[in-house]
């Protein structure tokens, strides 16, 4: 039997084209933002949602208010948002919080917000 010794490259250097979208958007930016990422993404969604979160994410505030982060995307794709921003919360040790979220996926606190803290 004959053997083979495969070696990989230390690193990989690739262009992704991904398809503009809300949800797409919200998580190249949310783990951009996890890696302290040099390079702005682009080709993200031209929509109010996304010019909100990019311009939360760029502001060194210690509280991050997202209105409804997770408006309209599927329910796995809401609870993927959430997971990546309670990641960011820890990471930066920001709060964040925001106004309707799907029930259960954070504890409510008054007037219908939830939040979660990374202090």
């Amino acid at each position: 039997m004959q053997h083979y010794r495969l070696s990989f490259p230390s690193q990989i250097k690739s262009t992704v084209q991904l398809p503009s979208s809300k949800s797409i958007s919200h998580r190249v930016l949310i783990i951009n933002a996890l890696a302290k990422g040099k390079l702005i993404p682009q080709n993200l969604s031209d929509c109010d949602d996304t010019r909100v979160m990019i311009k939360a994410l760029a502001q060194e505030t210690p509280i991050m208010f997202l209105d409804e982060p997770t408006a309209f995307l599927d329910f796995p794709s809401k609870v993927e948002i959430m997971q990546l921003l309670h990641q960011l919360s820890r990471k930066t040790k920001k709060l964040c919080s925001g106004a309707r979220v799907a029930p259960g996926m954070l504890p409510p606190i008054d007037g219908g917000f939830s939040a979660f803290s990374g202090v």
